[in-house]
């Protein structure tokens, strides 16, 4: 470890961070560009694939620092989501504030164990047909009988924007 931080950095006792002049220079020796228009955090990763930095005693998600950097510092009950999702991206263009629950929704694709292929759709052996479901604050939105689940998908994907608006995310 020491070797790469004499190799990096020409000195093995010191990070980009503490060799940087301002923290927006230190930012800037730990980010990228990528042909989508993503500022990649090339320095440390959580082990949810997010940017972590130290910085001004504590640790912070990579993310939420260039939002800071930039548009100061948010609400502690605001998340600064991805409209992008890159959890590594650091392009302020690509995020915005959300709540919890706003963060939480704004995803792209179906659940992992999703067996339709779409987000929110489901298959109904009691009726024998595609189901729309979407839970927002607790209340449970659904739809039967479609036919085909691209038709579901469909009507899941108006579904969430009405219900979210910006935040729909995609599926």
């Amino acid at each position: 470890m020491h070797y790469l931080r004499w190799k990096r950095h020409g000195d093995p006792l010191k990070t980009a961070f503490e060799r940087a002049s301002t923290i927006r220079e230190a930012f800037d020796l730990r980010t990228q560009w990528t042909e989508e228009g993503c500022l990649v955090w090339t320095g440390a990763l959580s082990s949810a694939g997010y940017g972590n930095v130290y910085f001004k005693g504590s640790n912070w998600n990579a993310h939420r620092l260039a939002w800071t950097l930039v548009n100061g510092e948010p609400p502690r009950e605001l998340e600064v989501n991805h409209k992008c999702w890159n959890k590594a991206c650091v392009n302020v263009d690509h995020l915005n504030l959300a709540t919890r629950s706003q963060n939480a929704f704004y995803r792209e694709g179906p659940n992992l164990n999703n067996t339709s292929g779409f987000r929110n759709v489901i298959w109904s052996e009691k009726d024998n047909c595609w189901v729309v479901r979407i839970k927002k604050n607790r209340k449970v939105h659904q739809k039967y009988r479609f036919d085909t689940p691209e038709e579901a998908s469909r009507y899941a994907e108006q579904l969430r924007e009405d219900l979210n608006g910006e935040f729909a995310g995609e599926g």
